[in-house]
């Protein structure tokens, strides 16, 4: 099997996931929102870079599709759930992206800030794939926020 088509095996099973836990949010009382805060008519297809990434035109174009997040609402409460969750080292204060790794950023309602939720981003320790026990664990950690 080809680097390729296992990248796309890859991708494909992280939408899955993805897909997974907007399910699990939606039957926890969730209402899944666009980028822009107004409730998605398509859940499943939020939350994914662009597959032509060019930090305005600064560079040649990158797949970023397999960046995932899910933004959500339920009551006045907002949060970004992303499949990669961010890292900056106390010590050396390197900052890592943790890909796999579930993390979760709290905002006020439409308040959505992307360098806060860089410094501000919870890391769960939950790793895909989820199961069960994953589950239990996240609605803990979301709920005692």
């Amino acid at each position: 099997m080809s680097f390729l088509e296992i990248k796309k095996i890859y991708t494909e099973e992280r939408q899955k996931q993805k897909n997974e836990l907007i399910d699990w949010l939606r039957n926890e009382g969730y209402v899944i929102l666009t980028m822009e805060g107004d409730e998605a008519s398509k859940p499943h297809s939020t939350g994914s870079g662009k597959s032509m990434y060019t930090a305005d035109s600064g560079i040649k174009a990158y797949d970023l599709s397999n960046w995932k997040w899910i933004t959500a609402r339920q009551g006045n409460k907002e949060l970004l759930l992303s499949l990669q969750a961010f890292d900056i080292d106390p010590k050396t204060k390197d900052r890592h992206v943790l890909m796999d790794r579930i993390g979760i950023y709290f905002y006020k309602s439409g308040k959505y800030n992307p360098e806060e939720c860089v410094k501000e981003m919870i890391n769960t320790g939950i790793d895909l794939p989820m199961n069960s026990e994953k589950y239990v664990l996240l609605k803990e950690i979301i709920d005692n926020k």
